[in-house]
């Protein structure tokens, strides 16, 4: 498995096993269905997926950056701010490990809550940096 499918993977075994964040969102998605929302009228959605080559000395390592994206139809911005703030301390120097690839680091990069263009609904945005020694199945 790539290194970049199995942190996929592991974000969302991550997020859905954590009681606290799923009692605030419906679901976790790759691929956002047509109505999302479900009765918590919030959801999480992967973004953004970068990867950089770090390779030194016959080692294969990635540095992603993986984003994560919050829904939340909540009035205000709290509700966002909470799943943000969940999913922040989920992965926040994390000590997580991957099957196949050696997760070297997990950081919380970056977190921003805003509102959306289409006035009702509020973003928010997690970036997750992890460091990812590529090894061979």
């Amino acid at each position: 498995m790539t290194s970049r499918a199995e942190l996929q993977n592991l974000v969302t075994v991550t997020i859905k096993g954590d009681a606290g964040t799923m009692a605030l969102i419906n679901s976790v998605y790759d691929n956002i269905p047509e109505n999302p929302w479900g009765a918590k009228d919030a959801y999480v959605s992967f973004g953004s997926h970068q990867k950089l080559r770090d390779d030194a000395d016959c080692i294969r390592t990635g540095e992603h950056f993986l984003q994560l994206d919050a829904w939340s139809r909540a009035v205000g911005k709290n509700g966002c701010q909470q799943i943000v703030d969940r999913l922040e301390a989920l992965f926040l120097d994390a000590e997580l490990s991957l099957a196949v690839n050696a997760l070297v680091l997990t950081v919380v990069q970056s977190t921003d809550v805003f509102k959306d263009a289409d006035g009702k609904t509020t973003h928010g945005v997690v970036i997750i940096r992890a460091v990812i020694e590529e090894r061979s199945a």
